[in-house]
């Protein structure tokens, strides 16, 4: 049994270099609707916390990772700020590059490629972790309509000021309704001059794809 906790869901990307948190990038989730309630998106810069919140927060993953013992490469945390006591609570830790989207965002949002990162981490390299800037960006997945065959997909509005907009499904592949993150088809990334704005963006170009399923 576990306890349910009601509240804002968040998560973060650390990194570890011989047994040290080099790193904790806080990002915000967008979670389906219940009763599955899984991530169907992420963005950056985080703001769904005060910045002392943010600082605890930073200092408990920080705690967490370490003391579980992750050695080396990224770990993906999710965390609630629970709305009954006003406390951050860490739900898991899971020493693995994030999904949903969360490497691409990490190196748009930083410029710090995280999957080349954990590569020369596992080699022996040093890796390079350094932040070159912080813009905001967002990502959100695909997912089918229905259960069934994927005919095709249209979308006939503009992708110039998209970073990424990919449908993966091809016709004949038998797709579901999103029950786990492993059903999206596709996904849309794009920078906004906030993480909201951005958010906003990639919703209204999901809503703008059209999938046809028999």
């Amino acid at each position: 049994m576990e306890e349910y906790v009601a509240g804002i869901e968040f998560g973060a990307q650390t990194f570890s270099e011989k047994g040290i948190c080099k790193i904790v990038l806080l990002h915000n989730d967008t979670m389906s609707p219940a009763p599955y309630m899984i991530p169907i998106g992420h963005s950056f810069p985080f703001s769904g916390l005060t910045a002392k919140q943010q600082e605890e927060a930073t200092n408990d993953i920080t705690k967490a990772v370490e003391c579980l013992g992750i050695q080396n490469g990224p770990a993906n945390v999710d965390l609630i700020l629970d709305e009954k006591t006003n406390r951050i609570k860490i739900i898991e830790v899971g020493a693995r590059i994030g999904a949903t989207c969360l490497p691409e965002l990490v190196e748009y949002h930083t410029g710090i490629n995280w999957v080349e990162a954990t590569i020369r981490n596992a080699i022996g390299e040093t890796a390079d972790l350094s932040i070159k800037k912080l813009a905001p960006v967002a990502a959100l997945i695909i997912e089918a309509p229905a259960d069934g065959i994927f005919k095709r997909y249209q979308f006939e509005g503009e992708k110039s000021d998209l970073l990424e907009i990919e449908v993966t499904a091809k016709p004949g592949n038998m797709i579901r309704q999103l029950r786990k993150g492993t059903d999206r088809i596709g996904k849309v990334i794009a920078y906004g001059e906030s993480a909201k704005s951005a958010e906003q963006f990639v919703a209204e170009v999901r809503g703008a794809i059209k999938i046809e399923v028999e």
